[in-house]
């Protein structure tokens, strides 16, 4: 069981969890002196979870910044986040395309009576 509150990497200034590409990648920052840092060393796995779940894209640039597997898992299998105006229309038409064939069945009568 993977704990949440741990650091991805525990031996962060010694080495890094960033060994692939780091070109345009949300989770490498360049300094203004050209000096790159990765953001990953210095987060934990919930902090992983919640960039995942908010940005769309995240996980296609974590798997491609790491090799790391535990960090390959969580980008296949943590999803977005829906927005909650998103979600409501969602629900809106899935019970607006359920409800079409009662509704024209019945003509808009609830008791069932055919006028």
């Amino acid at each position: 069981m993977l704990d949440m509150e741990s650091p991805v990497n525990p031996q962060s200034p010694y080495c890094t969890v960033c060994t692939g590409n780091t070109n345009n990648n949300i989770f490498f920052i360049v300094s203004a002196a050209g000096v790159g840092q990765c953001r990953l060393d210095q987060m934990t796995y919930e902090q992983v979870v919640r960039v995942l779940a908010h940005n769309p894209g995240a996980g296609q640039q974590l798997i491609a910044i790491t090799d790391d597997t535990t960090l390959h898992s969580l980008a296949n299998t943590v999803g977005l986040v829906l927005d909650p105006l998103e979600d409501d229309d969602n629900a809106r038409r899935r019970i607006d395309a359920n409800s079409l064939q009662f509704y024209t069945l019945f003509r808009g009568n609830i008791d069932g009576s055919v006028v």
